[in-house]
């Protein structure tokens, strides 16, 4: 997995020692980064705020680190004086590029440290930044590009908006769709099946595989005003073969899914 840091901040004006945000982010990264470091500030005061120092120096020094985790936008580009930020921003480089900021409340969101300084330079956008953020990550559930978390079994992730099947896992899922929609096979005898191929899976995570419209290579979200948008990623079926694998589910659950 590829490296990050963590970025908290709070406006307590003493460390409480609360960890819920650092929990959140941690909890975040868990099954998608190597956390190398964490940084936490708090105060409401501007020049409380020495952790966003050493954490932008130490992005500059560890070319491995590629993601800084955010709460949410705010948190980083109010931490200091627009004009700092920029200062900052621009000292690193080719690294502006490279780096992204990921806001896990925001949608979640990501944006490339270049991208935001152009947000956060532009004349009368002190209160915008989260409008962009919001604008920003509907341009992105448009586009297919899924920025949450993944479901538990399938599919991994490359880079933050890259997402593959796992290769261990792909022959097993692919027959616990072929059992169910060809030989109409019961969820326990795929369980069985999957557990004998190593993918530790209960009745309850099989249905809900079967049932999340992920697998069919497209997503609906409240990004995608509700609409169907075919993703940045490849199905294990077909959208009509979904669609079909539902009907099966609904006749044996006596229930309609809404899709």
């Amino acid at each position: 997995m590829e490296q990050c840091v963590i970025y908290a901040r709070t406006e307590s004006t003493v460390d409480s020692g609360d960890s819920s945000q650092l929990d959140s982010l941690r909890g975040f990264c868990s099954d998608r980064y190597t956390v190398v470091s964490e940084f936490k500030d708090f105060g409401k005061k501007l020049k409380a705020y020495g952790a966003i120092d050493q954490l932008l120096h130490f992005v500059q020094e560890n070319i491995s680190v590629k993601f800084i985790i955010v709460s949410n936008v705010d948190r980083f580009t109010r931490a200091m004086g627009r004009s700092r930020l920029c200062d900052y921003l621009d000292s690193l480089g080719h690294r502006i590029s490279e780096i992204e900021l990921v806001s896990i409340d925001d949608g979640p969101f990501s944006t490339s440290l270049k991208a935001l300084r152009q947000i956060i330079a532009a004349p009368g956008e002190s209160a915008s930044i989260s409008k962009k953020t919001s604008e920003a990550m509907r341009s992105q559930a448009s586009q297919g590009i899924w920025m949450g978390r993944l479901p538990s079994f399938g599919y991994e992730r490359k880079r933050y908006v890259q997402i593959v099947k796992i290769v261990e896992q792909q022959p097993t899922i692919d027959e616990a769709f072929r059992m169910k929609l060809v030989d109409r096979s019961s969820n326990e005898d795929i369980v069985e099946m999957c557990n004998q191929n190593g993918l530790s899976i209960n009745i309850s995570q099989l249905i809900s595989l079967f049932r999340n419209r992920f697998f069919s290579g497209a997503t609906q979200t409240r990004g995608t005003g509700g609409r169907i948008i075919k993703g940045q990623f490849e199905g294990y079926i077909s959208e009509p073969r979904w669609e079909e694998l539902q009907k099966i589910l609904d006749s044996e659950s006596g229930k309609t899914f809404k899709t």
